[in-house]
């Protein structure tokens, strides 16, 4: 991942957002205590707009905070939820004395690449100025102009004047001019410049990484919402994107959304297009152009001044500085006029290696890449070439030049592998013949290989095969998916996956007495393990017959109880950072229904259950020690949460700004305000070591 994790002075955030984080909502206003009822912004009316990321879905919340000159909380609050997946909020009969506020959006939203629903929840602020009859949005740019608003306010400027230069500030960080729109007014879904700017930095901070690491596009929000808050960090306090190597990195990783098609010719680009087109009668901005403005070449490397200069890109494409224009080596740039195409087509492809060919290097090998000349659109569609020095000169060999033949006999062979973007992976396997001559012949992809050595007719989960390939002898086994995973083979304990991962990896084994969990590809011995792997009553019960058990045979309608099969928690760095324990949670909950049977809890019995929510914190319920239910393994992974002790304690927002204790002064002599917020007591587990 090329997100920096954050440092937790990362989390150190203004007044504004410590208030949301420590005050109860109501729907309901509450009387301004500075007293100011003489100007009446909104007088009952309706404030209403779009909530986006991509469009936040149905049960998002929306709040909004009444702020004073100074970006201090009047007190007067208001909150709704949104009833659709378009995005659209609306706070009915809303009553303010100041015009502006301050508006936080929480929730799941439409992931713009897919359509499909965001695997993490996230929250979106925005300082906003509330006008009658208008329109109030809230999105990725009003978020990252948030925290620079609030710094320059509290500088001496006014909110009018901080907002407008943060709001330049945040479009220049992305290479953006500065937009007449403000960011309040506008919506991925309109077609404005601003609208486009808008869509291009939410996919931008999208990314393309995978919410599940192996989903198409299906992009990481955590890594999202990470980059968002380390962008605002940085833009804080003098108004720039500082991070250079970071911004540089993420610009890198863009690169395929403009370069990399599939079959159909269709980049990510365009993928994302047609999906928000799908979403929607609207016409979707241009936000393409301004992708490749964050993205081009000069915006990476520098304006092309130096004639000959050569940068390689991290598809391990050159280009070179041809005529004042970053050209793609080997490709015929038709922006360019046709005197420097042939010109840029005619240079030799072996100059781009730096090395010298001398007796110091004699027979050192090289690979210079070339892309399929004359075709932009597959520009990263092509093949290596290899030199090798002899005599003094760079020759042209192909790929069994990087066999190496020391020690090595006529008759031995040697693998390799080739993989090109665009066209898969081809393994090649070479017989030496002597005088330094390789015979080849084509094996074909690596997974075509995989299948024709290891798949056979009665192939059953667990079963392994060895296979020998370019890096040497590779075991698999085959896995619930009907593919072969790699792995190694402990010959007491069996196959362990490469990439199984021992924080929710279920593969346990056990051996002379001790039970071991896989990780990595390694075999760990672990004390604590699942119930189905040492209760003598599992043996001959399916899972479904042994996880039910224990369960009461007498209970009140509603009852909840937990089944036997659990998932067991190893990774100490999780535990202890998380939940202070090694600990194993039930996979299944139950309830007792009016038939008198026990049936498996569902999505619609929690929430229907406020007992897996906060509950409402106020000065009547101080100290008040209430429990959050624990939750069974969620669809998008196995990760069962623990319950929570909470405890009901009110904490104090000073000027400045800082947080005091409640009965605690203020350092700069004001009053201060009082917010409830819960406060973590303990995990409630199901078993710990």
């Amino acid at each position: 991942m090329f997100i920096k994790p954050l440092n937790k002075i990362y989390w150190s955030i203004p007044i504004l957002l410590a208030c949301l984080l420590l005050s109860a909502c109501g729907s309901e206003p509450t009387s301004s205590p500075n007293g100011n009822n003489n100007t009446v912004i909104l007088s009952g009316e309706t404030v209403s707009g779009v909530s986006q990321k991509g469009p936040f879905i149905k049960g998002s919340t929306v709040k909004l905070y009444e702020l004073d000159e100074k970006l201090h909380q009047t007190g007067i609050h208001y909150s709704t939820t949104i009833d659709n997946d378009e995005g659209k909020y609306h706070i009915d009969n809303v009553v303010l004395t100041m015009p502006y506020a301050w508006m936080v959006v929480n929730g799941y939203f439409l992931n713009e690449f897919t359509g499909k629903k965001s695997s993490k929840e996230i929250t979106l602020n925005g300082l906003v100025k509330v006008e009658k009859g208008k329109d109030i949005n809230i999105n990725a740019l009003s978020h990252l102009a948030f925290n620079r608003i609030n710094y320059l306010v509290q500088q001496g400027l006014s909110i009018a004047a901080a907002q407008k230069q943060a709001e330049a500030e945040v479009l220049k960080a992305f290479d953006f001019e500065a937009d007449e729109t403000s960011f309040e007014t506008m919506d991925i879904f309109a077609n404005g410049e601003g609208d486009a700017k808008l869509l291009a930095i939410s996919l931008i901070l999208l990314n393309e990484r995978s919410e599940n690491e192996k989903n198409e596009y299906g992009n990481d929000v955590a890594q999202t919402i990470d980059l968002m808050a380390q962008i605002a960090y940085d833009l804080e306090t003098d108004g720039t994107w500082d991070d250079d190597i970071l911004k540089q990195q993420i610009k890198g990783m863009l690169v395929g959304f403009i370069y990399e098609y599939d079959s159909n010719g269709d980049n990510i680009i365009t993928k994302a297009r047609k999906q928000m087109e799908s979403m929607t009668t609207k016409t979707i901005p241009d936000f393409e152009k301004y992708i490749k403005k964050f993205i081009s070449p000069d915006t990476i490397w520098g304006p092309c001044t130096n004639e000959n200069d050569v940068q390689t890109n991290r598809f391990y494409d050159r280009l070179i500085c041809h005529n004042s224009v970053w050209t793609p080596y080997n490709i015929l740039n038709p922006e360019s006029s046709s005197d420097a195409a042939s010109s840029s087509s005619q240079l030799d492809t072996k100059s781009l290696i730096e090395e010298e060919c001398n007796a110091e290097n004699e027979g050192m090998v090289k690979s210079v890449w070339v892309s399929s000349s004359g075709n932009p659109r597959f520009r990263f569609v092509g093949h290596p070439e290899y030199y090798r020095c002899e005599k003094g000169s760079w020759e042209s060999r192909g790929l069994d030049a990087t066999c190496d033949t020391a020690g090595i006999a006529v008759g031995d062979t040697c693998i390799k592998e080739q993989c090109l973007a665009g066209t898969g992976c081809t393994i090649y396997s070479y017989t030496y013949e002597g005088n330094g001559n390789w015979n080849s012949s084509s094996w074909g992809s690596r997974d075509s290989r995989i299948f024709s050595a290891c798949q056979k007719e009665n192939t059953l989960i667990g079963d392994t095969c060895s296979v020998r390939m370019p890096e040497g002898m590779v075991h698999y086994v085959f896995n619930k998916d009907s593919t072969w995973d790699k792995c190694n083979i402990d010959p007491n304990l069996g196959a362990c996956p490469l990439e199984a991962d021992h924080s929710f990896s279920q593969l346990f084994n056990d051996y002379n007495g001790k039970y071991y969990y896989c990780h990595g590809g390694e075999w760990t011995e672990v004390k604590l393990v699942p119930h189905q792997y040492t209760d003598p009553r599992k043996k001959g019960l399916t899972d479904e017959e042994y996880d039910i058990l224990d369960l009461p045979k007498d209970a009140t309608v509603g009852d909840r109880a937990s089944g036997l099969l659990e998932y067991c928690y190893n990774d100490s760095y999780l535990a202890d950072e998380l939940y202070g324990s090694i600990f194993c949670m039930p996979r299944y909950y139950y309830r007792y229904r009016e038939n008198g049977t026990w049936t498996l809890e569902t999505e619609e019995d929690r929430n229907a259950d406020n007992r897996f929510n906060d509950p409402e914190c106020s000065i009547d319920e101080e100290d008040l020690i209430r429990e959050i239910l624990p939750k069974p393994v969620g669809k998008t992974g196995v990760f069962a949460e623990p319950g929570e002790v909470i405890k009901c304690v009110f904490t104090k927002i000073c000027d400045g700004p800082y947080e005091a204790a409640k009965d605690e002064d203020c350092p700069l002599g004001d009053n201060g305000t009082l917010y409830p917020v819960y406060q973590h007591v303990e995990y409630i587990f199901g078993r710990t070591e």
